[in-house]
């Protein structure tokens, strides 16, 4: 074996040093690449750092935890945005923690990873001063704090990353080394180049924080919006506009001759919006529509053989997707796994957090898990004849059919609806053709929903990727002309969210 090169030292067993090491030859060109691009004078990271200070890391056996004990940072407590989150921290003893009086935090300390994911960014708050870290993490003090923004975005520029990589070494678990660190080299720049670069960055990124919640108001006003047009399509079946909406009137309960006396089932939200259901002569249970399977699962029939089992969490609420399915011998089938399903069976989740809410699970069986295993916590519902699965799954997510739902809730641990007040929920119940053209509708608005929130989310990579290429290259911020192509798509991104605004209007 050879040693090729001492920095970073390689070890190679190849016959020709024109065979070894690609990667580091094509990566260091670029770098020679870069800063001839670039055409200013150097120095490297060491050679701007405080005084008396180092570049190091901290801790390297912490011991045990030691309550009332000296924070030590680690990568987990890396946040986006350069922040650091609130803990948990891991104590360490302070007598230890002395030890390491060099990595010893003060505010506006620069924090950068430098093992398993290097490169990750984060400033030391006030409220951390004092604390340490441990030895994935380097600290960095500059002479100079002015510099930390500028300092901190170059060191997350492809430039900066591309001088680590040469020296990341590690096959697990990659790291690059303090003296590699050290020699990251930065281009000196002029007081107003400074400027400049931190300027145009600055604009960039204010589009984010500016188009971000833009982005999820529209997406939480999209949502709203659907559910309101999907109750109108099922509003309809009735003879209705609309559904009564939800009032804001504190209520007392003093029927005491009330089926129920949780005062949710008794609250005027529900109870006008039940009455005025089935004032319709189009109304009825949902038991009208579909018809709760009693088929039960007996394990001891099946013993030795593997049964796919489904519990309430191996389900997305959101998308309606199998998560991934237990496989597990009938004998190790916990005991609530009785419930024996079929294609054209939807599951209903009863019980559980999401009860009632938008993230409910509603699952039509198709072929593919026929005659699998789920557990109590479902309703298995069989649509009747000529009832169209899709339609009931629709039913069954809508904004009135939910507020039933959370009105009938019981055990606040364990928020769970009965069997026999979920196949009672006040519903539509009309012919073929009057479904049919609900769930056309449905489909049509739902189908709208998706566009939309496929044009945000387009607009959100676009985003990222207008910060990325700013943040990337920033000596290109230099360019009058880069800026400007950068500045024109960042305008393109705010009149597509202007567009978007006006369609919900």
């Amino acid at each position: 074996m050879r040693i090729i090169s001492e920095n970073p030292l390689i070890f190679v067993d190849a016959d020709s040093a024109d065979e070894i090491s690609v990667h580091f030859r094509s990566t260091y060109h670029q770098v020679m690449e870069s800063f001839k691009r670039i055409n200013h004078p150097c120095v490297t990271l060491n050679d701007i750092i405080e005084e008396d200070s180092a570049i190091t890391y901290g801790i390297v056996q912490a011991g045990d935890h030691f309550d009332n004990g000296v924070p030590m940072l680690k990568v987990t407590n890396f946040l986006g945005g350069r922040r650091l989150n609130d803990g948990p921290f891991e104590l360490v003893n302070p007598t230890l923690a002395a030890k390491f009086k060099r990595s010893k935090l003060k505010e506006g300390d620069i924090l950068l990873s430098i093992r398993g994911s290097v490169g990750k960014i984060a400033y030391v708050p006030k409220r951390l001063e004092g604390a340490n870290l441990n030895q994935d993490i380097a600290v960095i003090r500059l002479a100079d704090k002015k510099d930390n923004d500028l300092v901190a975005l170059y060191l997350e520029s492809d430039l900066a990353r591309l001088q680590m990589t040469l020296h990341t070494r590690g096959a697990a678990v990659q790291g690059i080394n303090l003296k590699e660190l050290r020699e990251v080299k930065i281009p000196v720049l002029s007081k107003e180049e400074k400027q400049c670069i931190q300027d145009r960055y600055e604009l960039f990124r204010a589009l984010e924080d500016k188009t971000s919640p833009r982005i999820d108001s529209i997406a939480a006003e999209l949502k709203c919006l659907t559910g309101k047009h999907i109750d109108t399509a099922f509003a309809s079946e009735l003879d209705l506009q609309r559904f009564i909406g939800i009032g804001s009137n504190k209520i007392f309960l003093a029927n005491s001759d009330a089926d129920r006396l949780d005062i949710s089932a008794n609250h005027p939200d529900y109870t006008k919006l039940v009455n005025q259901i089935k004032a319709s002569p189009n109304s009825g249970s949902l038991s009208g529509l579909v018809e709760a399977s009693e088929e039960r699962f007996n394990p001891d029939d099946h013993i030795g053989q593997e049964i796919q089992y489904l519990a309430i969490g191996d389900i997305d609420g959101i998308s309606g997707n199998i998560i991934e399915p237990q496989i597990m011998l009938a004998e190790d089938l916990p005991s609530r796994a009785r419930r024996l399903i079929h294609a054209g069976d939807i599951l209903v989740g009863i019980a559980g957090a999401s009860t009632g809410t938008e993230n409910m699970v509603v699952f039509p069986v198709t072929r593919e898990q026929e005659g699998w295993v789920a557990t109590t916590g479902f309703l298995v519902l069989r649509p009747r004849d000529g009832v169209d699965i899709h339609y009931v799954c629709s039913l069954l997510k809508a904004p009135f059919v939910l507020r039933q739902i959370r009105a009938l809730l019981t055990s606040p641990a364990m928020p769970t609806i009965s069997d026999t007040d979920f196949m009672q929920l006040a519903v539509p119940v009309t012919n073929s053709d009057a479904r049919k053209t609900t769930l056309i509708e449905i489909n049509r608005v739902l189908k709208e929903e998706r566009q939309l929130t496929i044009q945000l989310e387009q607009i959100s990579e676009q985003i990222e990727q207008v910060l990325s290429e700013a943040k990337s290259n920033i000596f290109d911020l230099l360019d009058d002309d880069k800026f400007s192509a950068i500045s024109a798509r960042a305008m393109v991104i705010e009149n597509a969210m202007g567009k978007i605004e006006e369609a919900l209007q």
